[in-house]
């Protein structure tokens, strides 16, 4: 079975995870003001699981501009019966707000499956959301993301399409 559409069924368990980090974070975010100017680095991790397995991802961003970040991507994640690698380059635009900062978003994806049991992919995605200050250059990223596999090998094309919550504590210097 395609491990894109198993991934999708933990969505309940995810959101309710969602959920509760963003309540916690609500309730400690301060005023402090991060940098999101021309120059700055932006390091975020994230992670999760299910019955299915685990996994854990990185992104380093540069910005390129004053609230334009570049960014470099890579997740692992262990499965079933496979492993795969995701590499992920993106670009987004962080909104300039008072106590938090909207953003939107695009990427790539390429996953690296680690056996012959399935193709190497490619998926595009976009991605919305926004930074909430947990200290002067610490932020918790929430949002959605929908992503779409470009070489879909099922009929019905909805089966290579995904909408999810996406998480992140990130670091700004």
């Amino acid at each position: 079975m395609w491990y894109f559409e198993k991934l999708n069924r933990s969505f309940g368990r995810t959101l309710l995870f969602f959920l509760l980090v963003l309540s916690v974070q609500l309730i400690s975010v301060s005023s402090a003001r991060a940098q999101f100017e021309e120059g700055d680095v932006q390091i975020s991790a994230g992670g999760g699981g299910s019955s299915l397995g685990f996994g854990l991802s990185g992104t380093v961003g540069y910005y390129v501009l004053d609230g334009v970040e570049a960014s470099f991507g890579l997740g692992y994640w262990s499965l079933d019966d496979t492993s795969l690698v995701q590499v992920t380059p993106g670009l987004r635009y962080v909104i300039d707000a008072d106590s938090f900062r909207p953003y939107l978003g695009t990427f790539y994806r390429r996953w690296f499956f680690t056996n012959d049991i399935y193709e190497d992919t490619e998926s595009v995605g976009a991605r919305a959301g926004t930074f909430f200050y947990a200290g002067r250059r610490t932020m918790l990223g929430l949002g959605v993301v929908g992503e779409k596999i470009l070489d879909c090998p099922f009929a019905n094309d909805d089966d290579c399409t995904s909408i999810y919550p996406e998480f992140s504590l990130a670091l700004s210097f």
